[in-house]
């Protein structure tokens, strides 16, 4: 019984997502960088396009392209399906997909 409530609520989001009307206002955007940042309530997410400056190659520049609040619940889901589908596509294709994160250094600790 509980399985079929579970299906029939996926069933009812996946109608409601056909039907959506899109608020956006211009055109997709490419991003090359995200910072993460987590409220009490809300995960933000920052993403930016980092490229080089013209004129000066060795001076990359940063445009911060978007910003995206969602709940923390909604977050945890996110990042499920992101893991998920990436895997999936690395299954499929052969590939091995690089993790590019900038790592935070260890703090050091000031005695």
């Amino acid at each position: 019984m509980a399985k079929e409530t579970q299906v029939d609520q996926v069933n009812m989001v996946l109608n409601l997502l056909k039907k959506a009307t899109s608020v956006q206002t211009g055109p997709d955007i490419y991003c090359n960088h995200a910072q993460i940042h987590l409220s009490i309530n809300d995960m933000i997410i920052d993403f930016y396009l980092l490229t080089p400056e013209i004129g000066n190659y060795a001076q990359p520049k940063a445009t911060h392209v978007q910003r995206v609040i969602i709940p923390l619940n909604m977050a945890k889901g996110l990042a499920g399906a992101i893991f998920d589908t990436v895997s999936q596509f690395e299954r499929e294709t052969g590939l091995t997909l690089l993790d590019t994160r900038a790592q935070n250094p260890p703090e050091t600790i000031q005695e």
